[in-house]
């Protein structure tokens, strides 16, 4: 049975780190430790993203494929972005959570990953309505 693609929700949220968490192991865990107090920074991040409406600044969204017993193996963090709407500069702050709590990892680190990938995104679409999806991490164990 081939996999089935939707929205993630928030009961989702525990295979979704596992899944983030993979993908960024090794030298990702700079900036997304493995730890408790990572673990509890990333959960909050995927809550924001999972309850955020607004017609007044850029959405994301997370598509999860689900394998045969209906748990989520790859993700994709999709940004959903309005004509006249921008993630550029500052902009990741609304989407990711802050990170006091996460010893060892500064909002500079977080800048530094966050903006230049949005100041690409910038010098391709401006600000005409856009949606751009991040890389597809999955979990090499298909659960």
């Amino acid at each position: 049975m081939a996999g089935k693609v939707s929205l993630a929700n928030t009961d989702d949220i525990p295979d979704l780190l596992e899944i983030f968490w993979e993908a960024f192991s090794g030298p990702g865990e700079i900036l997304f430790p493995h730890t408790d107090d990572g673990r509890k920074w990333l959960q909050r991040s995927f809550e924001n993203f999972l309850g955020q409406r607004s017609y007044y600044r850029p959405e994301t969204k997370v598509a999860v494929v689900r394998n045969i017993s209906n748990r989520p193996v790859a993700l994709a963090i999709v940004h959903v972005v309005r004509p006249g709407q921008s993630i550029s500069g500052h902009a990741w702050k609304t989407r990711w959570t802050r990170c006091e709590d996460i010893p060892g990892v500064s909002e500079e680190q977080l800048a530094d990953f966050f903006e230049p990938l949005a100041r690409a995104q910038y010098l391709v679409v401006g600000k005409e309505g856009h949606v751009c999806r991040l890389p597809l991490p999955t979990n090499s164990m298909g659960y």
